[in-house]
């Protein structure tokens, strides 16, 4: 199932990182069925692929360095691309760097170079990048109407087949190499979505601005402000924002009103087990000042929840888990609880680091121990 903006808004958290495409010139539509675009990229790993081949497939997978969800599908892709070698070329396709509508795409090249190579074997597939003309972008991502990556498209025949998410693929290529995959069906079914997301638009213009308007409202502690923007535009928003607004309200209560925040959170925890984290993360969000104690132990209470139960998603590893409770615990001055969670966070990372995993690279690691070696310092002597 493809991840929307309304899916990603109501549980304000995804699997999928949704960017606002900027205004451009009228790009001719790119639907399941049609042709496949030429590949106009800068190679960095593997290839080149100059066109499409009529009797071979391809996977074109859109990602950017600074995307979490597409760091966590490159272990899979690279399963998938050593299991089908031979009949399908996998392509990761870089695109959407911070700034790049600046600047010429190629002054990133640096960057996606240093990450292709830290991901070492967790990107066993061919990997290239958009160029100045922005053409992966505009003339497939922009084309196919879409606006959040990870974004795969599987191309046979010279023509593209199915677009979608990329942890979606397994099921895909094996009714596709079966003969029972229905293009018809999955035509209708992005184009709804496509068309679902277009409607969604101006309501996500409004949305963008009323998040603004709340963030800049409680960074200077103008909670009366802040909570008058929710009210006056949360009611202009579909039904596929109250996740989202609901979040702004939390952030809004962690500073000001610790019982309407516990409340507020009770309230959602018990509407859908996944906010509990949303509560937890309003408080980690906290960067400076005093929190009321109860609030802290509420967050403390969420992410044992969590670890105890996987009431947010077992895909989430325990050691992200563990690494937040130890810098609550930190804040509550709870030194030995701290370092322990921590040493915990840091035992799972490497492990998860040496297995593959998405979720961890060299620099979080190293990270984790920084940060287990200042709680070290904190310990009663």
């Amino acid at each position: 199932m493809r991840t929307h903006i309304r899916e990603t808004l109501a549980a304000a958290v995804g699997g999928t990182v949704l960017l606002a495409a900027p205004p451009t010139a009228p790009i001719k539509p790119l639907a399941i069925g049609d042709p496949a675009p030429a590949l106009t990229v800068k190679w960095v790993k593997g290839g080149p692929i100059a066109a499409f081949s009529p009797d071979r497939m391809y996977v074109v997978e859109f990602w950017a360095t600074w995307c979490a969800p597409c760091r966590v599908a490159m272990p899979h892709l690279s399963e998938l691309a050593r299991k089908h070698r031979g009949r399908i070329d996998f392509i990761g396709v870089n695109v959407w760097e911070s700034g790049y509508l600046d600047k010429p795409y190629e002054e990133f090249l640096p960057k996606v170079k240093a990450f292709v190579a830290e991901m070492g074997d967790r990107m066993d597939y061919n990997v290239a990048m958009d160029t100045r003309t922005l053409h992966m972008t505009r003339q497939w991502m922009e084309a196919a109407g879409q606006k959040g990556i990870p974004a795969s498209f599987l191309v046979k025949g010279g023509k593209v087949v199915w677009i979608g998410n990329p942890m979606e693929l397994d099921e895909v290529l094996a009714q596709v190499e079966a003969g029972t995959y229905d293009m018809g069906a999955a035509a209708r079914k992005l184009q709804a979505e496509v068309k679902r997301d277009q409607e969604l638009s101006p309501q996500m213009k409004l949305h963008s601005q009323i998040s603004m308007g709340v963030n800049s409202a409680v960074e200077v502690g103008n909670y009366a402000k802040a909570l008058r923007l929710i009210d006056e535009g949360g009611p202009k928003l579909g039904p596929e924002f109250k996740g989202s607004l609901d979040a702004m309200r939390l952030r809004v209560y962690v500073r000001s009103d610790a019982g309407r925040f516990l409340d507020l959170g009770k309230a959602l925890k018990a509407a859908d087990p996944k906010m509990g984290l949303i509560v937890a993360d309003t408080v980690l969000k906290v960067k400076s000042g005093d929190l009321d104690p109860r609030v802290l132990e509420a967050a403390v209470e969420e992410y044992q929840d969590v670890l105890a139960k996987g009431t947010y998603s077992p895909g989430l590893p325990d050691a992200l888990i563990l690494n937040w409770l130890s810098i609550i615990y930190d804040r509550m001055g709870r030194a030995a609880d701290a370092f322990a969670s921590q040493e915990k966070a840091l035992g799972l990372a490497r492990k998860g680091l040496e297995a593959g995993d998405g979720h961890f690279t060299k620099d979080l690691v190293e990270g984790y121990q920084a940060t287990l070696e200042a709680y070290r310092k904190k310990l009663p002597k």
